[in-house]
């Protein structure tokens, strides 16, 4: 047996001991043995070092097949399975000319199947990532929402008011901006956030409005600009205040096509109201405070927005009610999967009356990365092809703000678990949560609302991942709030079932193929029959 093949199955030896009894017993006793057989002290694999640690390919072919053999138990996914392993063994032989292999193989089936069945553990999607950097890197204060809206020369004009945008419309339900005569110029452009991104103010008769194009990086699409009209007509649903999107279409400065949404604007200049971020108005928390890179604590805000808000001469009562306000919006995003809700995607109306400062929650905004919609469309297919995968993705969708309590404090090592535990100690945000979010929305419900006022159906992917995740999010707030979740055993086991689906993911991400675990299994085979072989010597000597 070559040195290779015997590293594996101690790899594959201690992988069993981290997944338990659960698995270990399902594998016959003798392969069992061939794996502890062959246990070396090199081999230093262990539940903290799992996921990161390089599992040998031979070692992952192996997990493959007992995975298919003894694990797997559901007939369809084991058939996924099988059909992601065999085209990727027709892939490697067409890539090696030998086309004549398997043609007969090469049915419709194969043809057919749009996606594999690698599992991928969501954490930072490429959107996040897009505005993760360009937050870091233009660090500011919001005075208003984006340039000053008094000079009406920035803005791109428009004969048409949003109303009659309508007639412009397409069968995709993209409003056409090019054909209402819209050209962007350099002065109309937002000068807040990427610069890399379409963002341009628009005078629509009268009405303002912001035109935001699609996140995109590496030309890998997602579907945010659903994201943006599904969390509305949620946030509507559970009567909160939210800002009103569409769908548009339009060419930029440079002449290129784009898609994106369209946004009112939430104030009124001639009211004397202006738009400004929490980050504005609490500023940054300090670093040693900071529980999270890129994440502000939940306390910090709170008792910054009472502290600076009252020095403002904002009356208590209604710094009463923003508090209140900016809890429920930190719910909803826990309740919507809105990973970007971070201190400058959370803002607040402010006026003076009377020589009175007052403030308010503005509407919400900003929440294409609700429901895992801002995840490229190539992971949205694998998740929707593996549930199992799509709601682990969906339990590590943590909120911007928020903060996490150990195991010893009674926390449940959760981002948005402790969030949501905290915030329902306030009497007001518990009746909220059991008014309005422990009863499942109808999500068929919100999707025909979307599509009823853009005259267009919703791609079928973008509803299904909002639908599930929605689904599995709701599922595990229920158990937050009633304790179940605190059942460590549960916790273990789930823990270590989506490590078995990362190795299997791994593996399929390595394009392990059918002819490597046909040459595995035979290898097996003859590897225990010498194995028994020689104990039967042994014994005869003994």
């Amino acid at each position: 047996m070559e040195n290779t093949q015997k590293m594996a199955y101690a790899e594959v030896g201690r992988i069993l001991d981290i997944l338990g009894d659960n698995y270990k017993k399902k594998v016959p006793s003798k392969i069992r043995e061939l794996f502890y057989k062959e246990d070396n002290p090199q081999v230093d694999i262990n539940l903290s070092n799992i996921n990161d640690k390089k599992i040998s390919r031979k070692a992952l072919i192996i997990l493959s097949v007992l995975n298919l053999k003894y694990w797997e138990d559901d007939p369809q996914k084991k058939q996924r399975l099988k059909i992601a392993y065999l085209e990727n063994e027709v892939s490697y032989r067409e890539k090696f000319k030998e086309n004549s292999w398997l043609n007969e193989k090469k049915n419709e089936e194969i043809k057919t199947a749009s996606v594999t069945t690698e599992l991928t553990v969501r954490k930072e999607t490429l959107g996040e990532k897009i505005r993760n950097f360009f937050k870091n890197l233009f660090k500011r204060k919001w005075d208003s929402w984006g340039k000053n809206m008094e000079f009406e020369s920035m803005f791109a004009q428009c004969k048409f008011s949003i109303d009659e945008l309508n007639a412009f419309r397409d069968s995709k339900g993209f409003i056409d901006l090019s054909k209402a005569g819209i050209r962007f110029t350099p002065s109309s452009r937002e000068i807040i956030g990427n610069p890399n991104r379409v963002k341009n103010w628009v005078n629509f008769n009268g009405q303002k409005a912001l035109v935001k194009g699609e996140a995109i990086l590496e030309s890998e699409r997602n579907y945010g600009i659903y994201g943006e009209l599904i969390a509305e007509e949620v946030a509507k649903k559970l009567g909160l205040e939210t800002a009103h999107y569409d769908l548009i279409k339009s060419v930029d400065e440079n002449g290129k096509t784009f898609l994106g949404v369209l946004s009112e604007s939430m104030i009124d200049i001639n009211k004397g109201e202006r738009l400004e971020s929490l980050r504005s108005i609490i500023g940054d928390e300090p670093v040693e405070s900071g529980q999270f890179i890129d994440m502000t604590s939940l306390d910090y805000t709170l008792n910054k927005l009472q502290q600076v808000l009252s020095l403002d001469g904002v009356s208590q009562e209604q710094i009463d009610q923003v508090l209140l306000d900016y809890k429920k919006r930190l719910t909803l995003s826990i309740a919507t999967l809105d990973t970007d809700k971070h201190v400058e995607n959370i803002a607040f109306i402010r006026k003076k009356v009377d020589g009175q400062e007052t403030i308010k929650l503005s509407p919400n905004f900003d929440s294409e990365a609700s429901f895992l919609l801002d995840t490229d469309i190539s992971t949205i297919k694998k998740l929707l092809n593996d549930y199992e995968a799509l709601k682990q993705s969906a339990n590590v969708a943590d909120p911007r703000i928020g903060t996490l309590v150990s195991r010893d404090e009674g926390g449940l090592d959760s981002v948005w678990m402790d969030t949501l535990e905290i915030l329902c100690e306030d009497d007001e945000i518990y009746d909220f949560y059991a008014e309005q979010l422990e009863a499942p929305l109808d999500m068929d419900e919100i999707f025909e609302s979307v599509e009823k006022r853009i005259h267009a159906k919703i791609p079928e992917e973008a509803k299904l991942l909002a639908k599930y995740t929605y689904k599995t999010r709701n599922e595990d707030m229920q158990k937050v709030m009633s304790g179940e979740i605190l059942d460590q055993e549960e916790q273990e086991q789930s823990e270590v079932d989506f490590i078995l689906q990362s190795l299997i993911g791994r593996g399929l991400g390595e394009q392990i193929r059918t002819q490597e675990q046909l040459d595995m299994g035979n290898s097996m085979e003859r590897d225990i029959f010498k194995m028994l072989n020689l104990d039967k010597e042994q014994g005869l000597e003994k």
